[in-house]
C-alpha cells in the first residue's frame, strides 16, 4: 500500500500535536484576564479618597451642583413663644329673676366700666317712681325730726324759766315729765321712719334684681344680644366682665427666664402687635413655677377674650456682619466639619471649616472660607 509523505523539516510529533509551551502561555493569559474581569470595573477606575485621609483632594462628577456664594450677613436666633390670655379676675353677670322683659343693655364689648356702673336692666314698672317717692318722704321725715328736736329744746328752756320759783325737787319732777313726753314723741316718729326705710329696702332689693352693676372696674368682653320681647332667665349670661388691671397673658415655656419682670415686649394677636410688660405672676396671686411667664397688657383699651392666644418672638442670640452659608452645606466627618468648594468644570474640593451660631437654615462660618467662595449646598 502507498504511504502519504509528511512535509520535511518537522518532527512527526510536532506535525500531529500543538506545542506544550504554547499551551502553557495561552493558559496563563486566560487566567490573567479572568482575574481582571472578576475584580470588576471599579478596579480599573480611580476611587475618591476618604475625607479623613485626604479632605482637600479634588474630585469630579457629572452631576450639576447647587451652589451658594459666601457673603456677610446678620444672624438672628429667635424663638416664638405662644401665650394665652387669662383674666386673674372675671365675672359672668346674670339676672337673678326669671321671666321679666329686658329693658336695655347699656354697654358693649370693649367698653371700660367702673365699679358700681349700671350695665343692664329689666323692666321695673313702678318700682323706680315708688322708690323716688319714698326717698322724698324719708328726706322730709329727716327734716321734720330736726324740727322736732329743735322744738323740744325750746320747750326745755321755757320749762326752766317757768319753774324758776319752784323748789329743786319740783323742778326736777317737771323736767322728767317733759323728757318722757319728748322721748315718746320721738319714738313714735322714728317708728314711722323705720317703716319707710323698710319699704325703701324692699323696693331697692326688687329694683336691684332688675339691674346688673359692675362688681369691679374692668373691660366688657361679652354682652348678650336681645330682641324685643325677650325675657330674662337666671341661666342666661348677660355680660362678661374682666378685670383689665389684673388680666395677664400666660405661657408655660422653657424660655420663661427670658421674660424678666419690668422688661417690655410686643405680643402679636390676630396679626396686630401690642405692648406688654413682663410681670411676676405671684404678685397677682397666682401660683406659678419657673416655667411660667406672665405679660401684662400696657394699653387699657386692649380687649381680649379668655384663652385668646398671642405670640412673642424672643431674640436669643445674634451676630452682626458675619460670614454665612446654608446649614445644609456643612457635613461632618468625625468631629470635624467640612464643605465642598465648587472649583468649576464640575470639580469639587472638600475643605474643613469651623462654624459658630446656627439660626434658622443658616450658619455662621468662623474659619476655613472667604467671602465670595462658592460652596455646594446639595
Amino acid at each position: 500500500m502507498r504511504t502519504r509523505r509528511q512535509p520535511s523539516g518537522f518532527p512527526a510529533a510536532a506535525r500531529t500535536q500543538p506545542s506544550r509551551s504554547i499551551c502553557r502561555g495561552v493558559g496563563l493569559l486566560l487566567a490573567t484576564l479572568a482575574l481582571l474581569l472578576a475584580g470588576g470595573c471599579g478596579a480599573l477606575l480611580p476611587v475618591e479618597p476618604s475625607l479623613e485621609r485626604s479632605p482637600v483632594t479634588p474630585t469630579q462628577t457629572t452631576a450639576p451642583f447647587a451652589t451658594w456664594t459666601t457673603g456677610y450677613s446678620d444672624l438672628r436666633l429667635e424663638q416664638t413663644v405662644r401665650f394665652r390670655y387669662k383674666p386673674v379676675r372675671e365675672a359672668e353677670l346674670r339676672f337673678s329673676v326669671t321671666g321679666l322683659l329686658y329693658d336695655e343693655i347699656l354697654v358693649k364689648k370693649g367698653d371700660l366700666v367702673s365699679e358700681g356702673q349700671l350695665l343692664a336692666s329689666l323692666e321695673s314698672g313702678d318700682l323706680e317712681p315708688d322708690l323716688l317717692e319714698l326717698e322724698y318722704r324719708l328726706e322730709r321725715q329727716s327734716m321734720l325730726r330736726a324740727g322736732i328736736l329743735a322744738r323740744q329744746s325750746d320747750d326745755r328752756e321755757r320749762l326752766e324759766l317757768r319753774t324758776a320759783h319752784l323748789s329743786e325737787a319740783e323742778r326736777t319732777e317737771r323736767r322728767e315729765e317733759l323728757e318722757e313726753q319728748q322721748a315718746a314723741e320721738l319714738e313714735s316718729f322714728d317708728r314711722e321712719v323705720e317703716i319707710l326705710e323698710l319699704s325703701r329696702g324692699t323696693l331697692e332689693r326688687r329694683l336691684g334684681q332688675r339691674r346688673l352693676l359692675a362688681p369691679f372696674a374692668g373691660i366688657v368682653t361679652y354682652t348678650r344680644r336681645i330682641a324685643e320681647g325677650d325675657r330674662s332667665s337666671a341661666y342666661d349670661q348677660v355680660v362678661h366682665l374682666s378685670d383689665n388691671e389684673r388680666s395677664l397673658f400666660l405661657a408655660t415655656t422653657d424660655y420663661a427666664s427670658y421674660f424678666r419682670p419690668g422688661e417690655t415686649f410686643e405680643i402679636t394677636v390676630d396679626e396686630v402687635s401690642y405692648p406688654v410688660l413682663a410681670v411676676d405672676p405671684a404678685a397677682y396671686g397666682m401660683e406659678a413655677d419657673e416655667k411660667t411667664a406672665a405679660l401684662r397688657p400696657e394699653v387699657e383699651e386692649m380687649v381680649f377674650e379668655t384663652d385668646q392666644s398671642g405670640t412673642v418672638i424672643l431674640l436669643l442670640d445674634s451676630r452682626d456682619h458675619v460670614l454665612v452659608i446654608p446649614e445644609r452645606a456643612v457635613f461632618a466627618a468625625g468631629e470635624r466639619s467640612y464643605v465642598y468648594i465648587d472649583r468649576g468644570d464640575r470639580v469639587r474640593e472638600a475643605r474643613e471649616v469651623t462654624t459658630g451660631l446656627r439660626a434658622g437654615s443658616q450658619i455662621e462660618v468662623t474659619g476655613g472660607l472667604a467671602e465670595g467662595e462658592v460652596v455646594i449646598v446639595d
